[in-house]
């Protein structure tokens, strides 16, 4: 049951879930950088709610979730693309040893971003933390936004292993169907979300209701950044100060946050991106 994701459907009251449970592909994310165990905690959480809130919206795009704070974290950055890949970063500072609500701060922020590519507008959305805790604000986000209620389930070992539930109650659903599925959920322990697998999970949950579940997906941590895009990120500084930044140093140097790969280009790189918009051998830069 490694990095799968598994869609049901309660046909009976129109209602909705989503099963998920990550191992290495959360290992790999939190490995990038030398992250704290709270920090840790925080992006497992972000991690399995990015990838149970892509799988509700009809998209071959990506879902964004960046969540801005006035504490010591003061950002962090999670995205799912309708391929299963997902990645994310986190900026903090200060003591390892902090609460919630030093972590965020008194004013932060969670700003979900859906783009559906291919040219096509995209939509974001804002809100203010509630109770200092991501799962609170998650579901008053959704609730509001798509006025569609919806529960979310979160549970993860640090640095180790995450896993989520999401029960969502589609419109013309049964109101009292889905009070008695979200009583009966609330009964999942923790090491049940993580140690059951799917099947298992909504058998102990739902074992006397009818509801079809879908064939897994395969989740997987992928860094989408690229030369060609450190390349055109290149182009719009400018030939004047990219060399600038390159008279500074040995070489131009560009470190990926999410995935901590390092882009390095010489002066011959430099004008070869201005005269040509591209490297002539893009991978002997990646390091």
């Amino acid at each position: 049951m490694s990095n799968l994701r598994h869609r049901f459907l309660f046909s009976q009251g129109n209602i909705r879930g989503i099963w998920l449970n990550l191992d290495t592909a959360y290992q790999e994310l939190v490995s990038q950088s030398d992250y704290p165990e709270i920090i840790q905690t925080v992006l497992g959480d972000a991690c399995v709610a990015s990838c149970l809130l892509a799988a509700t919206i009809k998209s071959e795009g990506s879902l964004t979730m960046q969540l801005q704070g006035s504490g010591n974290l003061n950002l962090m950055v999670m995205q799912t693309l309708a391929d299963g890949s997902v990645r994310g970063m986190a900026n903090w500072s200060g003591d390892a040893q902090l609460s919630e609500q030093q972590l965020f701060g008194e004013q932060g922020k969670l700003v979900i971003t859906l783009d559906p590519g291919n040219g096509k507008k995209r939509y974001q959305g804002i809100t203010e933390l509630v109770d200092d805790s991501l799962l609170a604000t998650l579901e008053n986000y959704l609730t509001r936004s798509e006025q569609l209620p919806t529960r979310l389930w979160l549970a993860n070992r640090p640095g180790k292993k995450a896993a989520g539930l999401l029960l969502q109650q589609l419109p013309d659903a049964d109101p009292e169907y889905w009070q008695h599925l979200t009583i009966l959920a609330d009964t999942i322990s923790t090491e049940e979300l993580l140690d059951l697998s799917a099947e298992e999970t909504l058998t102990r949950l739902f074992h006397q209701e009818s509801l079809e579940l879908f064939p897994a997906e395969k989740m997987r941590f992928n860094c989408s950044c690229s030369n060609q895009k450190v390349v055109d990120m290149v182009l719009g500084m400018g030939q004047a100060e990219a060399e600038s930044v390159l008279h500074e140093q040995s070489d131009f140097e560009v470190t990926c946050e999410f995935c901590s790969r390092t882009y390095r280009y010489d002066q011959v790189d430099l004008e070869s991106i201005f005269k040509t918009g591209k490297l002539a051998k893009l991978d002997d830069n990646i390091h």
